[in-house]
């Protein structure tokens, strides 16, 4: 991993310049105030004295505020870890204190032995902001972070760091991998294996419509699978879908009825429900819970058992009252390991933003786990205050992609609504003019923050990533330990009787690789009188020269034209098998047309990762 860059690397200018597409509606001097005010609130709500970029205002130094590690006892090796985010698992049907009762009795078992924080929080109403937020710490976006898939951002996540000190990374989910284009921010971030299909014997959930898989399909299909992974450590990654809405499969009635007999059994949770009970919700959590505790009886089994740690999380949570609007977003947080020395309940505020800080800090400084000593994480990490406590302002995203919303400073204000906030978040409606104009203010520049920097990729800068993570390939690979054997080729005017012509091929080591990434310039010249396509190839084998992957960048050239092309692509190499090591990579031109082509200019960087 990488040292923190020179600081005179860095471009050291205001945000404003990249504000003004997003805002064009705003005059200058005040689209230079607000790039001003995102600085200056991210300086102060961020480590004020560790910034190393005006033009990057969350990439900083990290900072070694470690608050996992004492109640951790030595690991003799890494960790596995295993990450558990439950449907709609809202903390208002859930743990201490739940506003309808708990209906999660096994859930509350564990976190007696446990780490467990009260008032944590998810960053989205849905779904689609759990991933991104968990595992990488990011901006929440515009509409959502992976809605800019196509081209995301400069990034870093717990998921990269991962796997580049070895880890095998998993993703188990029943539904669809497209939805919320989650397939494209774990493959970005180095996932190793995404399940695609269940076997036959399966069934899926509902009759006209399905989401997809139960959860208990779910946790029981991926025993049989993970036994087949690499012995390296893991990373386990499950999303449930049971407990969502219309909680139809295949154990539905036989858990209303649990449910009649848990009324029946804790009379006093009746007193608790509102109009918006739903007795197949209710049902279904109590499925999901029951599913749980016997994914736990089986792993502890397992002989990885031991050196584990389990994270579980709601992707978020529910609520039906302006009074209560907090509560779609508070979720419980249970961090469960046999290492773990004792437990503890932290009223400290936190978000999903916060896991990934903590866990890279947790396993660097109890392992030999290798992490930048620079951060761009939105969150700060994980808050084990005793007592409630509120050291940072959150905004939130909701379903429908808005940010009507602000917490801060023991103040929650939902659209023109203000409420003071107190343990268990609950809300207290006030009026009071000047708190809720600095509160306005606030939100607008937190939402800004939020939209822009991810919009136009000022999250980390490019070359501190490619120092931290990528590995050349061309033109130079001589910092690549990776590459055994090596030959490039600098003559490229391709006549008619050439069909490929090589760029380059590298024998590699052993290795992780799993994506080829392309940056720079070509400027191409075609000499014949139609219009002709040519493609640019990158082609991978195994150890014995089976073709693994094939993948093209392709130049559309018109007659007697010379065209220039900017190149900006991330190839994520598609396997057969996950497990199947790279150890040959061709890039060659394809002259497929047999045309007559001059590359006039090329000025390529390609990197593998």
């Amino acid at each position: 991993m990488s040292t923190i860059p020179n600081k005179s690397l860095i471009i050291e200018n205001k945000v404003a310049f990249f504000i003004y597409s997003s805002y064009q509606y705003f005059t200058q001097t005040e689209l230079d105030n607000l790039a001003n005010e995102i600085n200056n609130f991210i300086k102060k709500e961020y480590y004020n004295d560790h910034f190393l970029s005006n033009e990057y205002p969350l990439f900083r130094e990290r900072v070694n505020n470690d608050v996992l590690s004492n109640y951790f006892e030595p690991f003799d090796q890494k960790p596995n870890l295993v990450f558990i985010i439950i449907e709609s698992l809202g903390r208002n049907y859930s743990g201490p204190d739940a506003l309808y009762g708990s209906f999660t009795p096994f859930l509350d078992s564990l976190a007696q032995h446990s780490l467990y924080w009260y008032n944590f929080l998810s960053t989205a109403g849905r779904t689609f902001g759990a991933l991104p937020s968990i595992f990488a710490s990011t901006p929440y976006g515009e509409m959502g972070f992976n809605e800019l898939a196509d081209s995301f951002p400069t990034h870093t996540s717990l998921l990269r760091n991962l796997k580049h000190n070895g880890y095998f990374i998993s993703f188990f989910y029943g539904g669809w991998l497209g939805f919320d284009r989650m397939s494209d921010f774990l493959l970005y971030n180095k996932t190793d294996y995404l399940i695609k299909y269940f076997p036959p014997i399966y069934k899926k959930m509902g009759k006209d419509f399905s989401w997809g898989y139960d959860d208990r399909t779910l946790f029981n299909y991926s025993f049989k699978v993970i036994d087949s992974f690499p012995t390296s450590p893991r990373a386990d990654i499950y999303l449930t879908l049971s407990n969502h809405n219309p909680w139809e499969y295949a154990e539905i009635e036989k858990y209303e009825k649990k449910l009649d007999q848990y009324f029946a059994q804790h009379p006093d949770l009746y007193s608790k429900q509102t109009d918006f009970f739903d007795k197949k919700r209710f049902a279904t959590v109590l499925y999901t819970d029951d599913v749980l505790r016997e994914f736990f009886k089986a792993y502890k089994k397992r002989p990885e058992f031991e050196n584990t740690i389990f994270i579980i999380t709601g992707d978020h949570g529910l609520s039906y009252n302006i009074n209560l609007a907090l509560k779609k977003f508070h979720v419980p947080l249970i961090i469960y390991s046999p290492k773990l020395k004792k437990s503890a309940v932290f009223k400290g505020v936190c978000s999903h933003s916060d896991i990934s800080p903590s866990i890279e800090l947790l396993l660097k400084n109890k392992t030999s786990f290798n992490i930048p000593q620079w951060t761009c994480y939105i969150g700060k990490g994980l808050d084990t205050s005793k007592f409630f406590n509120m050291n940072c302002s959150y905004a939130f995203i909701w379903e429908n992609k808005t940010y009507p919303d602000i917490l801060s400073n023991y103040y929650y204000m939902h659209k023109d609504s203000l409420f003071t906030v107190s343990d268990n978040f609950l809300q207290r409606n006030i009026k009071n003019p000047n708190i809720e104009k600095e509160l306005k203010h606030k939100q607008t520049i937190i939402a800004s923050m939020h939209k822009i920097l991810p919009k136009q990729n000022k999250i980390l800068p490019q070359h501190s990533f490619s120092t931290a993570y990528r590995l050349p390939l061309y033109p130079n690979y001589k910092n690549n330990p990776f590459v055994k054997y090596y030959k490039k080729n600098d003559n490229f005017i391709i006549n008619k009787n050439q069909e490929f012509i090589d760029v380059c091929t590298a024998e590699l080591k052993h290795n992780f690789f799993n994506t080829i990434i392309v940056n720079g310039f070509i400027q191409i010249q075609s000499q014949l009188l139609k219009k002709i396509t040519t493609k640019l190839v990158f082609e991978t084998r195994d150890s014995l020269n089976r073709l693994i992957s094939w993948q093209s960048i392709d130049f559309e050239i018109k007659e007697k034209e010379t065209k220039n092309f900017n190149i900006h692509k991330y190839l994520i190499i598609s396997r057969t098998s996950s497990f199947l090591p790279i150890y040959k990579i061709n890039v060659y031109f394809w002259n497929q047309e047999r045309s007559i082509l001059s590359i006039k200019k090329m000025n390529l960087d390609i990197y593998i990762e």
